[in-house]
C-alpha cells in the first residue's frame, strides 16, 4: 500500500507539471493548443502538435487525473473506516477549509499582481490569452470573494484563471462523499457506479458531466486489490497517451474528425471526452500494475506530487509576470523560439521555488487547520 501512495503521489506532481507546461504552451508557444498556421514559431510545434507527445502539455487531461486520484482517495479513506457515515461527515466538513485558504492567498496575490506594476511588461509579443490576464475591473473585496466562495460555488477565476476546477473538485468530493454513504448497503457496487456516472455524462454532456462521473471511477478503482497483466497495463499506458495527446484537427486523431455524439440534445465535449478516457488509463495503468506504479514512485516525482497544489496555484501568476518579463528581456537579444524557451523554463522553477514554502506554510497548515476543525466539530456532535 505504501508503494501506491508514492505512486498516486507521482502521478499527482506530474500532472501537476502538465498543467504548468499547458499554461506555459498557451502563453509562449500558442499553435502547440490552437493549430493556427499563423501562431506558430518553429516547425518543432507542428511536430509535437501532431505527435503523442502531445499528452506532456495536456492540462486538460491532467486535471482528468486530479479528479480521478480525488475519488479514489476520498473513497478509500472513507470506506476503510469503522464508522462510514461518520468518516464521510468528517471529510465533508473539513473539505471546503482545506481547499479555502491556499485558493484564498493566491486571488490575494492575484490582485496584488494587478494592483502594482508587476504585470506592467509588454506581453504584445505574446498569445492573446496571456494578453487578457488581468484585463478587467479588478477589486479587493472581489479577490476576497472569490477565494471564499465564488471560485467553489460559482467557477469564477478571474483572478487566479485555474480556479475554475475548484468547483467541481468541491462538488465532486461532495458527490463521492454521499456515494460513500450508499454504497456498503449495495450488492453490485460497481454497477451502480457505472450508471450513475453514465447519468451524470447524459445531464451534462458538453463538459461538467464527465467530470463528474470521473470521481465515480476513481471510486470504482478504490473497490477492492487487483493487478493488471502486464500486456493489459501497457495497453491502457499506450491508449491513456494516445487520448490524453487530443487536439482538435490534428492528424494524430483524424480517424475521428466526422465522430460526433449528441446526448440530451447537446455535443458530447470531444476535447473532455478523449482527455478523460487518456486521463483515466493512466490512472488505472498506475494504480493497478506495479512496474507502471515504480515508475511514477520516483523522489522526484513524489517530491512534485507533494508541491503540486502550491504548484497548481501559484503558476499563473508567475508565468503572466516574472516569465512574461524574462521573455520581454531575452526577445530582442536571442530571437523569438529562445525567449519562450527561456521564459518557460525559468518559469517552471520560480514556480516550484515559490511553491516551496507555500506548500509548507500555507496548504499543509490548512491540512492541520482542517483537521483540527473536524475533530472539534464532529466531537461536539458526538
Amino acid at each position: 500500500m505504501k508503494d501506491k501512495i508514492l505512486a498516486i503521489e507521482g502521478l499527482r506532481g506530474w500532472a501537476a507539471l502538465m498543467v504548468i507546461l499547458s499554461h506555459g504552451a498557451l502563453t509562449f508557444f500558442p499553435y502547440l493548443h490552437s493549430g493556427e498556421r499563423p501562431e506558430m514559431k518553429t516547425p518543432l510545434e507542428a511536430w509535437l502538435y501532431d505527435s503523442p507527445l502531445a499528452f506532456v502539455y495536456s492540462g486538460t487531461a491532467a486535471v482528468c487525473i486530479f479528479f480521478v486520484l480525488s475519488g479514489y482517495i476520498l473513497a478509500r479513506r472513507i470506506l476503510a473506516a469503522p464508522d462510514v457515515t461518520r468518516a464521510a461527515a468528517s471529510m465533508l466538513v473539513k473539505r471546503y477549509f482545506r481547499l479555502m485558504p491556499p485558493v484564498l492567498l493566491s486571488c490575494l496575490m492575484g490582485y496584488a499582481l494587478f494592483a502594482t506594476d508587476f504585470l506592467d511588461v509588454d506581453r504584445s509579443a505574446l498569445s492573446g490569452w496571456i494578453q487578457a490576464y488581468g484585463d478587467f475591473d479588478f477589486t479587493l473585496p472581489g479577490a476576497l470573494a472569490e477565494g471564499l466562495w465564488r471560485a467553489f460555488l460559482l467557477a469564477d477565476s478571474s483572478y487566479n484563471w485555474p480556479l475554475w476546477t475548484m468547483k467541481v473538485e468541491l462538488y465532486g468530493s461532495l458527490l463521492v462523499f454521499a456515494v460513500c454513504c450508499i454504497l456498503p448497503w449495495l450488492r453490485f457496487k460497481r454497477s451502480f457506479l457505472a450508471l450513475f456516472g453514465a447519468a451524470l455524462v447524459y445531464s451534462r454532456p458538453e463538459s461538467e458531466g464527465l467530470l463528474y462521473a470521473l470521481f465515480l471511477f476513481g471510486v470504482g478503482l478504490s473497490q477492492g486489490e487487483w493487478t493488471l497483466p502486464t500486456p493489459v497495463a501497457i495497453a491502457l499506458a499506450a491508449l491513456g497517451i494516445y487520448a490524453s495527446a487530443f487536439n482538435e484537427g490534428n492528424h494524430l486523431h483524424a480517424l475521428f474528425d466526422d465522430v460526433h455524439l449528441r446526448l440530451n440534445g447537446a455535443e458530447l465535449s470531444r476535447e473532455y471526452l478523449f482527455n478523460a478516457i487518456g486521463g483515466a488509463s493512466l490512472v488505472v495503468a498506475v494504480l493497478h500494475h506495479p512496474r507502471c506504479g515504480r515508475r511514477f514512485s520516483d523522489p522526484w516525482l513524489v517530491k512534485l506530487g507533494e508541491l503540486s497544489f502550491a504548484a497548481y496555484l501559484l503558476h499563473m501568476l508567475v508565468l503572466a509576470s516574472f516569465g512574461a518579463w524574462v521573455f520581454d528581456f531575452v526577445l530582442p537579444r536571442a530571437g523569438y523560439v529562445a525567449a519562450g524557451m527561456v521564459g518557460l523554463v525559468s518559469s517552471v522553477v520560480v514556480i516550484y521555488a515559490i511553491a516551496l514554502p507555500y506548500a509548507r506554510h500555507v496548504d499543509q497548515a490548512s491540512v492541520r487547520w482542517s483537521n483540527r476543525l473536524a475533530k472539534r466539530l464532529m466531537h461536539q456532535s458526538a
